[in-house]
């Protein structure tokens, strides 16, 4: 079984129906700026995901760092055009001191 058997579970006990909100889905982040009272100038997405964060962020202006670790895959960087690239988090730390 897998989550849309649940969805629909909850939905006949509350009658009611589920918003789908999945990645690469702005709606996530929209919610996330929205409970954080926060812009998009005030936000900096991170994320080893170019598909389902990166390309997310860039839809809405947010300025992204795209991490060469875990999901990353080869080519992102020229796919989904990160503001920033860096190899791993510790370069975030460079990036602060500047």
């Amino acid at each position: 079984m897998d989550t849309g058997i649940f969805i629909k579970m909850y939905e006949l006990l509350t009658n009611q129906k589920a918003t789908i909100i999945g990645k690469p889905s702005t709606e996530i982040l929209k919610i996330t700026m929205i409970e954080l009272n926060k812009q998009r100038k005030d936000i900096i997405l991170v994320d080893d995901d170019g598909f389902s964060d990166i390309q997310g962020g860039k839809q809405l202006g947010i300025e992204t760092i795209l991490v060469k670790t875990c999901v990353y895959k080869g080519g992102d960087e020229e796919k989904y055009k990160p503001n920033i690239i860096i190899d791993n988090l510790e370069e975030i730390k460079i990036l602060i001191e500047k």
